[in-house]
């Protein structure tokens, strides 16, 4: 993959999840019943309307609520649940930070990592440069670092 195509899938990725990294956190906890539940009760469906919908039994509808609560339910159930709810199943993973932002300062904390040990070998031959060109060589290298994300996280 090219940097052009990686930098435009991060900058695509980032936009859409924009959305998500904007709500309050409030908005993105589920309320203390569960979605399952809140969504339930708000549509005035017992528990074994919604599992005779969904073709299971009560107990089972029951399982899905609480496996929701204890986050052990299954993103197929899940589906299955939104479904006899006429609801979408909306599944994100939302970096607390835009991606772009993550990989420029991952790659400054490399870059430092592999300039900064240098330097001080280089000073200690009395072969050192400035502070200031010492922070343009790291600045150089987490550029070239960003455009080669798997370097990133080794």
């Amino acid at each position: 993959m090219t940097k052009q195509t990686h930098m435009l899938q991060v900058a695509q990725l980032d936009r859409k999840l924009s959305f998500f990294q904007d709500l309050p956190v409030s908005q993105k906890t589920p309320p203390g019943s569960g979605w399952i539940g809140a969504i339930r009760k708000a549509l005035g469906m017992s528990g074994e309307v919604l599992a005779a919908r969904m073709g299971v039994s009560q107990p089972a509808e029951a399982q899905f609520e609480k496996g929701e609560r204890d986050k052990s339910i299954s993103l197929q159930t899940l589906q299955k649940v939104a479904d006899a709810l006429d609801a979408d199943l909306v599944y994100a993973i939302v970096p607390r930070r835009p991606i772009k932002r993550i990989l420029e300062e991952r790659a400054m904390e490399k870059a430092r990592e592999r300039v900064l040990p240098l330097a001080h070998s280089m000073n200690l031959e009395s072969q050192g440069t400035s502070d200031l060109r010492r922070k343009e060589e790291v600045k150089e290298l987490a550029q070239q670092l960003v455009n080669r994300p798997k370097e990133l996280w080794r």
